[in-house]
């Protein structure tokens, strides 16, 4: 079992990026999405269509255009995220978010 039981969100400037943990195993997924269309990918680009999204790098960044970010816009999107991956999510202080990434 693994002892991540949440997705991490974290708010950046001009992102949100989210840690998915494994369903089996210990940690985050290393690459929760990748370059084709999978059942995944095309749930998050038609329930979130009007973003960037990326997810090679050890966590899901949503790319916002702008460093102005609407509350329901984030909620909506944790909402998906959330769903696609059958996690709860929690908000997560930026030191420790990448910490989890930084400390293997």
């Amino acid at each position: 079992m693994n002892s991540q039981t949440h997705i991490l969100r974290l708010i950046e400037p001009t992102s949100v990026c989210f840690l998915i943990p494994k369903k089996r195993g210990n940690g985050f997924l290393a690459c929760p999405v990748g370059h084709h269309m999978t059942p995944t990918v095309r749930r998050l680009t038609e329930e979130i269509p009007d973003y960037n999204i990326y997810g090679l790098d050890g966590y899901l960044w949503v790319e916002m255009s702008s460093t102005w970010k609407k509350d329901d816009e984030i909620a909506h999107m944790t909402k998906v995220i959330s769903d696609i991956f059958g996690f709860p999510w929690k908000d997560e202080d930026r030191q420790t978010w990448w910490s989890h990434l930084t400390d293997k």
